[in-house]
């Protein structure tokens, strides 16, 4: 017990301290980003990175989650083949879905009349996150084998390297929000080859694991697409006032809070094995304890950071976005909302019930979208940020109640 218990505290810490270091790199280079990215610059970067949502999906149809939940009811000699399985996968479908994706958006794009140019900015966006396929399988497998170790060192390297070649194209070469996101396309590519050569073991796809992370993955991909009406619909609903510097502005304040998610992620990637190997066990008190932890973390520091917002962005911004504070305090609540939404997904994926997940999913989206549009027309971009908020607290309430329907 206790070297299990030491375990859990040595990955716990590796986990924290590759992601804080990651975040506190980006909180170290805000100041100097503010200082070379235009409030244009940061609303075309925060427009085009919303539709992100509707495409990562697509890139891999969620057989990513497949594989996560999946490693553990696998026998030990079929782990290896579940692995080659998805990750080839992904790469055929996440090529597919990048090419067609790419043109829809092209056509949208035309018949909208957006303020935006089209290339290189979608463009690129959306190419950095086909590449970052191979990555995030790498990232899972390491959590899922528990290389806690390799995690972080690779996390520390890729964060390093990927934010010296945004320096170089960004403040030395004054490229804007175009030198930004060829800097990260570049570093996405160099981790991307070799995330995929270390992760491959054999080129052989099993139809039979396939079949079955395509059966899984296909309703949580369609529920996955509704997320874009969650947190990502408010910046298409947004450029179209035609406002783009506060559009930047809003986006600064999106980016900063979102900071403080690094408190959920580190936690998640922590605890996510052990969440589905404890409802695989059927050990009720553990998972509640696993789960009211992060929550309650993910509270407190959202919290802490609300009371100190103004200050805290008049540093990372060399005081040039600090009216960008107020959105960043409802994103703050937004993060909360967010986890308690993101903590029910897990217990409805990990009980299997992704079919309930998305009607969930589809009727709140349908409610948030509602929302956002009421919200927007009465109160602008602070309707948005509120609409944040609210949609994942419906979203949270509804997934509850139909959880615990399910369960009784």
């Amino acid at each position: 017990m206790t070297t299990r218990l030491h375990t859990y505290i040595k990955n716990a810490g590796l986990y924290f301290a590759s992601s804080l270091f990651v975040s506190l790199v980006g909180l170290l280079l805000n100041p100097i980003m503010a200082m070379n990215l235009s409030p244009e610059d940061y609303a075309v970067l925060g427009y085009y990175s919303s539709f992100n949502l509707l495409l990562v999906p697509l890139l891999h149809f969620c057989t990513l989650t497949y594989y996560a939940r999946q490693y553990y009811f696998e026998p030990e000699d079929r782990r290896d083949t579940l692995g080659d399985t998805v990750l080839l996968s992904m790469n055929v479908i996440g090529l597919l879905s990048f090419i067609f994706f790419s043109l829809i958006f092209y056509l949208f794009h035309r018949a909208s009349n957006n303020s935006f140019p089209f290339f290189p900015y979608a463009v690129l966006t959306f190419l950095q996150l086909y590449l970052s396929n191979n990555v995030s399988f790498y990232l899972t497998k390491l959590r899922v084998t528990r290389q806690a170790k390799s995690y972080a060192g690779f996390s520390i390297v890729q964060c390093l390297i990927t934010n010296a070649l945004i320096l170089l194209l960004v403040v030395y070469y004054k490229e804007g929000a175009s030198g930004k996101l060829y800097a990260a396309a570049v570093g996405t590519l160099f981790f991307s080859i070799y995330s995929f050569s270390k992760s491959i073991v054999r080129f052989k796809i099993d139809k039979a694991i396939l079949r079955n992370a395509l059966k899984f993955g296909a309703p949580l991909t369609l529920s996955a697409l509704f997320w874009y009406c969650l947190t990502g619909v408010d910046r298409l609903m947004l450029e179209r006032l035609g406002q783009t510097a506060e559009l930047g502005i809003y986006n600064v304040g999106f980016t900063i809070a979102g900071y403080m998610q690094i408190f959920y992620t580190t936690l998640s990637n922590t605890f996510e094995p052990d969440i589905y190997q404890t409802i695989a066990q059927n050990n009720r008190r553990k998972l509640v304890a696993i789960i009211g932890s992060i929550i309650g973390i993910v509270t407190v520091v959202n919290v802490l950071f609300i009371a100190v917002a103004p200050y805290v962005i008049d540093i990372l911004t060399a005081g040039r976005y600090v009216e960008s504070a107020p959105y960043a305090k409802i994103f703050a609540l937004h993060n909360i909302t967010m986890a308690c939404y993101y903590m029910v997904v897990r217990l409805l994926v990990g009980y299997g019930y992704v079919k309930g997940e998305l009607v969930v999913r589809i009727v709140g989206s349908v409610l948030s979208v509602l929302c956002f549009y009421l919200l927007i027309k009465h109160c602008g971009f602070y309707g948005a940020a509120w609409g944040q908020v609210l949609s994942f607290a419906l979203l949270s309430v509804i997934g509850l109640l139909y959880f615990t329907i399910k369960r009784r």
